[in-house]
């Protein structure tokens, strides 16, 4: 990593690992370059830059230490675990989107030369396969109008080869049309369709992840065809957005999660001027890894908390991260946060927060992707339910460590009124050693492509039962 760091420093004649990565040509080579990611004199001296070194030599610990990681029960009461007969060899799924109004899951898979969208009906049957000229990170339903983000290129890059289309008519019998393109992303990850300008045509915010270079973006629809560009901040790491008047001055807000070394979660506030000016709510150690976020009343105050995984360690091989997981932030009222709850979780790639069982609090599933594989039993997925105070039961499945799960989703699939939820596996490995042979199941035959957790949930009554959950917390505050 220091010779890493000493080129990022502009710093000469540090010696360089075998497996240096080379700079990209082309465009993303010209953006790199125009960025300053390698400054071409260096930024500091070379004496400071020894002491800094030393200094890391010297404070850096041999090892890490295995988080303490609470009891977990495998099995899933209230759920049943299904395969379907849907699979794609060596599968890589960069994509699971519920679609309950239709109860359809798509599934994106970014195998090399052939990207697909895949359409499952409630059961996980395959019905319409569709090649698709890149994968797809991002898919959003409004009605018949399908928006979908194309990544470009799976691997990292700063090129603009990302797309995003807003198609018309995407129904069945229907010949879909492409009503709005936008061109020239840089690795675009997930889109929010929301109207930004009061003009009443619905615009997009792009979180353009790329790579040594990217941005947040939203982009205007214009009334005559085409878009406008507005940059909300010039850094890679984009990851998701939230949309909303955060601020109750009546314009929209865009609440974002980013990566890549300036690790945070900001809230941008609309401004009277069509402009956004930024705050900084919570910020993260570079090393963090963040990974995804939610907007959720946690503790039934009222106010939405967040809810945040962090366990991205796909830039260069490591150890298994202690402070990887999963963290509850708790809102004051005035989006002030506090962390109130750490679930630890090496690899920690999404979590969904839900009231998955009808009690009326939040549960939360949640995945990961770098696993603890030197540990006796890693742990891919976990299920917390929640006892209520920020209280959980850490649960699994048997099968979990069939595939390596990357995405997930969650929604009413079968139409019974719960919210079942949907892994997706991309059965790849990475740089790390794999002592435990996961991989190879990753890859038997009958391994996975994507298992539906399917609720078993009975909801007739589901109503009685969420007045005992927050309706109780609520009523137990207020009488203290």
């Amino acid at each position: 990593m220091l010779p890493r760091m000493a080129r990022r420093l502009g710093v000469r004649d540090v010696t360089w690992p075998a497996n240096q990565e080379p700079v990209e040509g082309g465009e993303g080579g010209r953006r790199i370059r125009e960025a300053g990611v390698y400054p071409d004199a260096p930024r500091i001296s070379r004496a400071d830059w020894d002491k800094l070194a030393a200094y890391f030599l010297k404070e850096a610990p041999e090892s890490l230490p295995h988080a303490a990681t609470p009891p977990v029960t495998v099995g899933l009461p209230g759920f049943r675990v299904r395969l379907p007969d849907f699979q794609i060899k060596s599968p890589m799924v960069t994509l699971v989107h519920v679609d309950s109004a239709h109860r359809r899951i798509y599934v994106g898979d970014a195998s090399p030369g052939h990207s697909t969208l895949s359409v499952l009906d409630s059961r996980g049957h395959a019905g319409k396969i569709f090649p698709i000229p890149s994968p797809v990170s991002h898919l959003q339903l409004f009605g018949d109008t399908l928006g979908v983000l194309l990544m470009g290129k799976l691997e990292p890059h700063d090129a603009g080869l990302g797309t995003l289309g807003l198609i018309s008519a995407w129904r069945p019998g229907a010949n879909p049309t492409i009503a709005w393109r936008i061109d020239s992303l840089q690795r675009p990850v997930y889109a929010s369709y929301v109207d930004l300008n009061g003009d009443g045509i619905r615009d997009v915010v792009v979180s353009e992840f790329g790579n040594l270079t990217g941005s947040l973006t939203w982009y205007e629809r214009l009334r005559g065809g085409g878009s406008r560009r507005h940059v909300l901040t010039p850094q890679p790491g984009a990851l998701t957005t939230i949309v909303g008047d955060f601020d109750g001055d009546g314009r929209p807000d865009v609440l974002a999660l980013t990566a890549q070394g300036d690790e945070g979660i900001s809230l941008f506030h609309g401004q009277p001027n069509g402009d956004f000016s930024r705050e900084v709510l919570l910020r993260f150690p570079p090393s963090y890894g963040s990974t995804s976020m939610q907007l959720v009343d946690m503790n039934c105050d009222g106010y939405p908390d967040i809810v945040y995984t962090n366990g991205d360690a796909g830039d260069y091989p490591g150890p298994p991260k202690p402070y990887h997981g999963i963290r509850i932030f708790l809102n004051d009222g005035h989006w002030h946060f506090t962390e109130k709850y750490f679930f630890p979780m090496p690899g920690a790639m999404k979590a969904i927060a839900r009231d998955f069982d009808g009690d009326g609090n939040v549960d939360i599933a949640a995945i990961s992707f770098f696993t603890d594989d030197t540990r006796r039993a890693p742990l891919p997925f976990v299920y917390l339910q929640n006892l209520g105070d920020l209280h959980f039961t850490a649960r699994t499945f048997a099968a979990a460590d069939r595939g390596r799960w990357l995405v997930m989703d969650a929604g009413d699939i079968d139409g019974d009124g719960d919210d079942d939820i949907v892994l997706g596996s991309f059965a790849q490995p990475d740089a790390q050693p794999d002592p435990r042979q996961l991989s190879a199941r990753w890859h038997q035959p009958g391994a996975p492509t994507v298992i539906i957790l399917e609720n078993l949930l009975d909801t007739s009554g589901t109503a009685r039962d969420r007045e005992q959950g927050c309706g109780l917390t609520r009523r137990r505050k207020r009488d203290s």
